[in-house]
């Protein structure tokens, strides 16, 4: 292979490696948002719970409205 080429595939591989680097970090941005909502939906709606499985857990109940579990600290 000619140094020209590995060099082009190297940098490839760089540009590469920043754009996987700033999806992460998008998607790290959009995580957070959808916890701040989360965290707001909880606060604002007037629950109706329901048992959202069978099993014994501590997130067995979920509210028909927003979606969240009754367990208040997973939104704090």
């Amino acid at each position: 292979m000619s140094k020209k080429y590995i060099n082009y595939l190297l940098f490839k591989k760089n540009a590469i490696r920043d754009e996987i680097y700033n999806y992460d970090k998008i998607k790290k941005e959009l995580d957070n948002e959808i916890k701040n909502i989360e965290k707001q939906l909880f606060q604002q709606c007037k629950h109706n719970f329901y048992r959202c499985g069978n099993y014994d857990d501590i997130c067995k109940l979920k509210c028909k409205i927003c979606h969240c579990y009754s367990n208040e600290n997973l939104y704090k």
